[in-house]
């Protein structure tokens, strides 16, 4: 279901959008009533909810000049101003039944627009709800727990070199010398141990924070980049070489940064399995015509798969709500994520 709200308050139709979001509902807004036509001319909404009472244009014209764009978008009307009985006339007036007042009951306004798209919505960001976020959180849980094990292991390194300098102190205390190049070594390794750490928080940082927008326009490069890092310790495990190919020209498109990780782990995690014997996969990114497409190459195994069933279910949420494809080439060696801009 994808649903553009318009009202002129801008803290209420913003949080509004946010909480429809949380519920998995596709929802954007405007304060601008031309704004709100120019971005249905863009994308494609199920619906709009619109206020009544807005400066410049009402309710009732905007939904007129939205009809002219698309003919097929439903609406619900809303105000915070006059009598119930007042609007609710003019509502009949313009044709619709379906009003609500201010302050709107989430929870209603959800049940109303399901009731005015029937089965319309049925197949959008709603319906896939459960299967994108069983998804996502598998994937946020397996990454954090690689996280977790990695700063384990940067802290027992540094542990065990602690534990050498107390060694040291203690043999000076003996009598013996310390040698000031081993003195230099351990320095130098928890030094490295250190930067290995910073880097891994950096990176959890940066995968912590993808959650903060629901849509957000971002690098790809950027995007690739955290989930190779995120995913280098399962690499290893499989004996595989991730090698990520900036492209030379930026490569953004608007798109949900977490679903987006989430889709490019799960062709990584099959590619994995899939490198032969050369055990290397390259990711790219670029731009295909109005489209921007990340590629995994080096899959030189699946050439020997046969009615390989990807990416399953869940993936297929994924994709939808990102509105993307997977294209899969057995003979060249290669995946394509493609993403469409319609966020």
């Amino acid at each position: 279901m994808r649903v553009l709200l318009v009202d002129d308050e801008r803290e209420l139709v913003s949080t509004l959008a946010e909480r429809l979001a949380i519920r998995g509902i596709d929802a954007d807004w405007e304060t601008s009533p031309e704004e709100a036509l120019k971005k249905i001319e863009k994308k494609f909404y199920h619906l709009a909810v619109l206020d009544m009472k807005m400066p410049k244009m009402n309710g009732i014209e905007l939904k007129k000049q939205m009809e002219i764009v698309r003919p097929a978008m439903k609406f619900i009307f809303m105000t915070g101003h006059g009598s119930e009985g007042t609007f609710k006339a003019g509502i009949l007036e313009a044709g619709d039944n379906c009003y609500l007042i201010k302050p709107v009951n989430l929870e209603i306004l959800v049940e109303k627009m399901r009731e005015v798209l029937g089965d319309q919505g049925g197949d959008s960001t709603d319906s896939n709800w459960e299967l994108i976020s069983e998804e996502g959180f598998q994937f946020f849980g397996k990454m954090s727990a690689s996280i977790s094990h990695e700063i384990k292991n940067v802290l027992a390194i540094i542990n065990e070199n602690a534990g050498l300098l107390k060694d040291l102190v203690y043999m000076a205390e003996k009598g013996s010398d310390i040698d000031p190049q081993r003195l230099q070594r351990v320095s130098d390794l928890i030094a490295k141990q250190v930067s290995r750490a910073d880097s891994i928080i950096k990176n959890m940082n940066i995968f912590a924070h993808s959650v903060d927008h629901n849509v957000k326009t971002v690098n790809l490069d950027e995007i690739i980049a955290t989930v190779v890092e995120l995913s280098r310790r399962f690499a290893d495990m499989k004996g595989v070489v991730l090698e990520h190919n900036p492209a030379e020209i930026e490569v953004t498109i608007t798109t949900k940064p977490f679903l987006l990780e989430n889709i490019i782990w799960l062709c990584l995690d099959l590619a994995m399995d899939m490198t032969g014997t050369e055990g290397k996969i390259a990711l790219t990114a670029k731009k295909k015509e109005k489209d921007a497409c990340i590629t995994l190459s080096g899959l030189k195994g699946l050439a020997e798969q046969e009615g390989i069933s990807f990416p399953g279910e869940q993936g297929k949420a994924l994709l939808q709500t990102l509105n993307g494809k997977i294209t899969i080439d057995t003979v060249r060696g290669q995946l394509d994520i493609i993403l469409s801009e319609n966020q």
